[in-house]
């Protein structure tokens, strides 16, 4: 209770700060614009319909009640968010593989560069403006390594001048407890941002409806073993925009936390993992400047410095009470991107972009020695895009570098390179203001991280330091139309791969241990489909679909596989959001996830089948305008999540969450 009290407090000492200021009314946010990854040109003009189907907003990340982004997965497009043995929970899109994407927040990549990762569960999401989801990866300002797609998230920032604030504060099943404070304000050509929260869960539920016996869980309980999880986030922004010509701004993000690491469901020799410390600090300079007095020519540039640590407890059981191994993890990376933008009359927009980091690892095993890891990556690319009245046209050529440092015990691969160009193109014509088609192409690389490459993983991986670098062409053809009654993209693609990197459980002839290994595919193939919809059957009712087809296939060795680990067949969200005039909103959410296979533990040429589940979720909110202050309002919400308490699992062994109830108030000041 003392908790609740104190954020009680806080939130009445900003309301009485408010009452002095010009609040902050619904339209009052806009996004961070120094921190969107994307590029447009000044003053290019196009007739064709511009449809943002596949951009997420604040609002509707705000009504989907998240206590983190491992949770948005309902509200992606054509996205799959799952947890893996290690506790991570990683997005893949289209089938692509997490290490396969870009994951951008203000334009500095989150994904940690020794294993090109990050896990969601640990990124708040009270400020996020916006997020973007290109299934293409067809930018070359994204840099190097990202194959399959890209997410670029940007925070909130205040559109007009005054003060606001934002507070939310929730709880829920299994001891969730939750609460975020955001303040913002703007004067003249300086704004800021501020904001804290604090997540806390004594562990995931587990459904009724689980099978009879489970290993290394306790079948007794409703809540999943050693699921625990607690962190605290802060982030901080200053921009100041100097003239009409140039901008600047500084921030930081510090997210510190600990959690459990949930032990697989269906082998005796799970992982018993702790994570006491898991901390990432991110500094991070956006700018943006015209460099001559036409206002044609624009520099804009990123820099960041990252620091990463964790540790990484491992028990000889799921007692927990015997750490038999300890690992700490510190990274550091440095980075920068600069990209030079020519809009050249109107029509024509050149574009070069230069992405530069290097990365150090340390890796300290119990007492032993330090093993050090280190890495540079370049990528250099020119683009050019064209537009005329109803057509787009957009190409481009990178070079992806990387040079290997420190490579651990695996001397003999210090100072080796690797580097390979790549290739997009992207056309779309528009028949009128509402109905474009379009096609996308791209052809890049992912080079083998430091951690696939060179670490056992305490002992759980064989490494396997000759891996080579993926290569990925992405096809995509579609149709999108956008009118005041709906708006809906569809469209066909094929991911086609060639030395596609996935783990194999050896054999005991192979290793006493059946330890994993990272091999390399002859090629892999992902075909389908995916539709986005959202319309307005009647006045107040919105609607939002997305499905996602998916067939994949792939060779190795020679040999045909007409199965690739956990890749589900489709993937479905539809949300159903009806809002009263007097305040109350109801909120239906259905979710579906395709039959999917992953190879069988106890014998690596057999595919094990997970079936298809769904799961469907409801959401009841009322929001009250007062009068005190103009724009504040009150949001007092509760939702269910897998009503039916359904029994699915994201990949073998490791159960995905149960029935979860959660209630709570959002005020905005």
């Amino acid at each position: 209770m003392t908790k609740i009290y104190f954020v009680i407090i806080i939130f009445k000492i900003i309301l009485l700060q408010n009452i002095a200021y010009s609040s902050q009314k619904s339209d009052s946010l806009k996004v961070y614009q120094l921190g969107d990854i994307s590029v447009t040109g000044m003053g290019s003009k196009s007739s064709i319909s511009q449809v943002n189907i596949n951009t997420l907003n604040y609002f509707n990340i705000q009504k989907s009640d998240v206590s983190s982004a491992a949770e948005l997965q309902l509200y992606i497009p054509s996205a799959r968010i799952r947890t893996n043995s290690r506790g991570e929970s990683m997005l893949f899109l289209r089938g692509s593989g997490e290490r396969q994407l870009g994951l951008f927040f203000d334009g500095v990549p989150l994904n940690v560069a020794w294993d090109n990762r990050f896990d969601l569960s640990m990124l708040p999401t009270d400020i996020i403006g916006k997020m973007d989801i290109n299934k293409n990866s067809n930018s070359i300002i994204y840099g190097a390594n990202v194959m399959g797609g890209a997410i670029s998230i940007s925070t909130i920032e205040k559109a007009n001048d005054g003060y606001g604030a934002n507070i939310r504060l929730q709880g829920g099943s299994a001891g969730l407890y939750q609460y975020a404070l955001t303040h913002d304000g703007r004067a003249g050509n300086f704004n800021y941002l501020i904001s804290a929260g604090k997540t806390q869960n004594d562990a995931f539920t587990i459904s009724d409806k689980r099978p009879d016996s489970l290993l290394n869980q306790n079948n007794n309980s409703g809540l999943r073993d050693n699921t625990f999880r607690s962190f605290t986030n802060l982030y901080s922004r200053i921009e100041y925009n100097f003239d009409e010509s140039a901008k600047l701004g500084l921030s930081v993000l510090n997210i510190n936390g600990e959690k459990g690491v949930a032990p697989e469901t269906h082998i005796e020799n799970a992982r018993f993992w702790r994570y006491p410390e898991w901390n990432r600090t991110i500094f991070a300079i956006n700018a943006s400047a015209f460099l001559n007095s036409t206002g044609n020519l624009r520099l804009r540039t990123t820099a960041w410095y990252d620091v990463n640590h964790q540790q990484i407890n491992s028990y000889s059981d799921n007692n927990y009470d015997s750490v038999f191994q300890k690992q700490k993890d510190n990274d550091i990376t440095l980075g920068a991107r600069i990209a030079l933008v020519w809009d050249l009359h109107r029509n024509h927009l050149f574009q070069f972009t230069s992405n530069s980091y290097y990365t150090s690892h340390e890796e300290i095993i119990d007492n032993n020695s330090p093993l050090n890891y280190s890495q540079s990556v370049f990528s250099n690319g020119l683009s050019y895009e064209y537009n005329i009245n109803k057509f787009d046209l957009s190409t481009g050529i990178v070079y992806d570098y990387i040079v290997t440092g420190n490579s651990g015990v695996f001397e003999d691969y210090q100072n080796s390179t690797m580097g390979d160009y790549g290739y997009y193109a992207s056309i779309k014509y528009g028949f009128d203001d509402k109905t474009a088609i379009f096609a996308n192409y791209s052809l890049r690389t992912r080079f083998p991280t430091l951690r696939e490459s060179y670490s056992g993983a305490l002992d759980r991986f064989v490494a396997n330091p000759n891996l080579k670098p993926e290569t990925g062409n992405l096809i995509e053809i579609g149709i999108n139309r956008s009118t005041f009654e709906y708006t809906s993209e569809f469209s066909l693609f094929a991911n086609l791969y060639d030395g596609l990197i996935e783990q194999i459980r050896l054999s005991k002839e192979q290793d006493e241990l059946r330890r994993r290994m990272r091999i390399n595919y002859s090629s892999a193939d992902i075909l389908g489909a995916d539709l986005s919809l959202r319309f307005y059957p009647l006045n107040n009712f919105d609607v939002d679909v997305n499905f996602t087809y998916l067939y994949a296939s792939g060779y190795q060795d020679s040999i045909k596989l007409d199965k690739i680990d956990n890749r589900p067949e489709f993937l479905t969200g539809v949300i159903l959001k009806y809002k009263y005039n007097f305040g109350l909103t109801l909120q239906g959410e259905f979710e579906s996830t395709g039959k999917q296979y992953e190879r069988s533990p106890d014998d690596i040429s057999r595919f094990v089948e997970i079936g298809a589940t769904s799961i469907i979720n409801f959401r009841l909110s009322y929001q009250f305008n007062t009068n005190l202050i103009s724009g504040e309002s009150l949001e007092l919400f509760a939702r269910v999540n897998n009503i039916a308490d359904t029994y699915r699992i994201s990949q073998l062994g490791l159960p995905e969450q149960g029935r979860v109830l959660l209630a709570g108030f959002k005020a905005h000041i």
